[in-house]
């Protein structure tokens, strides 16, 4: 693996997958996927209600990756689902759940001959309440071994 922190637009960015945290409650809020929800609203936000809505129990869907092809810009928005709620008062990532969905999304990756991966920079911890150490290990852990690049995005409004 090949890590490099970036500094702009992570949508901006020439990955091949754009990766986040989602809920399981068909909520895009805030943040990144607020973005993603706007610019993307029928290729990645109404496949993602949907599965939400599909699942009997959303709880269900914790550790799972939702992999939306965007076509024209020949890349993937990942909906890695790692926390079952939201808000801000406590911690709603499930650290098991982030873990388990960032290794289906490595398994797809792999598979799929998929060669960048971005991820916003505090993942799950800006609004999902982890700690962004742990998050960042498990990025290293999961894509260590592969031969797959993995940019981490911090988004500067300042220069942006």
């Amino acid at each position: 693996m090949e890590l490099i922190e970036k500094e702009g637009d992570l949508l901006e960015s020439n990955v091949d997958v754009i990766a986040h945290q989602v809920n399981c409650l068909g909520v895009m809020g805030s943040g990144i996927a607020l973005q993603i929800r706007n610019r993307y609203p029928e290729l990645v936000y109404d496949k993602y209600v949907s599965k939400c809505h599909k699942e009997v129990v959303s709880r269900f869907l914790l550790g799972e990756c939702q992999i939306c092809e965007i076509p024209g810009e020949n890349r993937y928005v990942a909906n890695l689902f790692g926390q079952v709620d939201f808000g801000r008062q406590t911690r709603n990532t499930s650290y098991d759940g982030i873990y388990d969905a960032m290794e289906k999304l490595k398994s797809w990756c792999t598979k799929n001959g998929v060669k960048s991966v971005g991820f916003p920079y505090k993942m799950s911890s800006d609004r999902g309440g982890a700690d962004w150490n742990v998050i960042m290990s498990m990025i290293e852990s999961v894509f260590g071994n592969t031969d797959i690049r993995v940019e981490i995005w911090k988004f500067n409004p300042e220069k942006n």
